[in-house]
């Protein structure tokens, strides 16, 4: 790969595609713009800046991931990032709907 190429990518684009890659066919821009602090322009912008690179492929109206760009992924070590993410959020402690709920700090 090229590494001209690896260095126009920003790290918010590595980003978009680590979450590609998570939610396979199952993204939504919505959340993409929201998680990278993005508008739905800039996220466009980048999206057509990935297609442009074959980075991304439009697939049966989805966008996935090209080889080069898994490839791309594991040589930055983030191509789990967002399913470690997805993990840690499901590990959390659920508290019981029968008990009322004390925010840590509040005194009777």
């Amino acid at each position: 790969m090229n590494q001209s190429v690896n260095d126009d990518l920003k790290y918010q684009e590595l980003l978009i595609l680590a979450y590609l890659k998570a939610h396979y066919k199952k993204y939504e821009f919505n959340d993409i713009a929201q998680i990278m602090g993005m508008t739905y322009v800039e996220m466009r912008d980048c999206i057509e800046h990935l297609l442009e690179l074959n980075y991304l492929l439009c697939i049966e109206s989805c966008l996935v991931l090209s080889k080069d760009a898994e490839k791309l992924l594991e040589e930055r070590k983030i191509i789990n990032f967002f399913n470690k993410r997805k993990k840690e959020v499901c590990e959390k402690e659920r508290l019981s709907v029968e008990e009322p709920y004390v925010p840590i700090g509040f005194k009777m």
